[in-house]
């Protein structure tokens, strides 16, 4: 089976709203000044990256196509890397096992730097070689295209896909949802952060953006913060605390609303996402301001309605010496 990747635009997501994701085009490119790099005809795309279906034990062979719009010849040499997500953020890095995905690929012929002529255009065929051991799920790694001469670069990240019934998407709180500094009612803060942590547990990448809000008395929601474009790898975990403090009303629920970004098929329209909430501990929280004010309050009550007593009986009272 011979495929040909569709084109990788580096930026992350490219969603304006968490909730609505962004139509593909048929073809994008990667560009670096004089010389652009465009794969095309891709299965699918997800966040950042171009998809590729393909199986476990298969030998498959992908085109990365090059166009030189410049008056000066390239010298384009490709090779395969490692990523990582630290906190939601693509990075690439060398691989530090000899089982990371990025082994899988390589070159489907001499290693050498491929010239690309002023105003014309080339290719470079790239092996995809999967391990027989590989299980269902999602393998991510990147392409990096440099040209030689001028020492541009372009970091393309690649997702190889192996469907099947183990494959599946899960995320998990797995720490308790908390407000840092809200200690015991009825002293309490007036202003605290909310603190989270996820973990993807399941065998997919999972891109999208996390909303952190804090539910107080009456169901009125303050929303803390909303962290966009989102990579979570398998096995990763997305920590951290809001970036904002959130002002405490009342008994507050503190939750977090993940917003999948679903696979996008080149030319059509996405396939849609999920969704998923995460509630923490509800945690009594009313401020010293508050109880004060309503201490003054009920005094107050107490004292005016203990003076219009008195008034009464004293009116109620008969007069004596008639």
């Amino acid at each position: 089976m011979r495929l040909v990747i569709a084109a990788v635009a580096l930026a992350l997501l490219g969603t304006g709203t968490p909730d609505q994701a962004t139509s593909p085009s048929t073809q994008t490119q990667q560009n670096s000044g004089p010389w652009s790099v465009q794969i095309v005809e891709s299965e699918a795309t997800l966040g950042p990256f171009v998809a590729v279906e393909t199986f476990s034990g298969v030998r498959d062979t992908i085109t990365v196509e090059v166009e030189n719009t410049s008056a000066n010849v390239i010298s384009l040499s490709i090779s395969s890397i490692a990523v990582s997500a630290p906190q939601g953020m693509l990075e690439y890095r060398e691989a530090d096992s000899r089982l990371d995905p990025s082994n899988w690929v390589s070159r489907a012929e001499a290693d050498g730097p491929v010239e690309v002529q002023a105003g014309a255009s080339g290719s470079i065929p790239l092996a995809i070689s999967v391990p027989n051991t590989s299980h269902d799920g999602d393998y991510p790694l990147g392409l990096v295209v440099t040209d030689d001469i001028s020492g541009r670069t372009l970091h393309l990240p690649l997702l190889l896909r192996i469907p099947g019934d183990d494959r599946n998407t899960q995320l998990e709180a797995t720490t308790t949802l908390s407000l840092d500094g809200v200690s015991t009612w009825p002293l309490t803060p007036i202003r605290s952060e909310s603190r989270y942590e996820l973990r993807n547990t399941g065998t997919t990448v999972v891109t999208g953006a996390l909303e952190i809000d804090v539910t107080t008395l009456f169901s009125h929601s303050s929303q803390a913060a909303v962290l966009e474009d989102l990579v979570v790898l398998p096995g990763d975990t997305l920590s951290g605390s809001s970036r904002d403090a959130v002002q405490v009303i009342g008994v507050a629920a503190p939750s977090l609303r993940f917003v999948a970004g679903g696979w996008e098929t080149t030319g059509q329209d996405p396939a849609g996402g999920w969704e998923q909430r995460f509630v923490g501990d509800t945690t009594p929280a009313i401020p010293l301001l508050a109880l004060v004010t309503l201490a003054i309050v009920v005094l107050g009550a107490g004292a005016v309605w203990t003076f219009i007593k008195r008034r009464a009986n004293h009116h109620a009272q008969p007069t004596s010496g008639a």
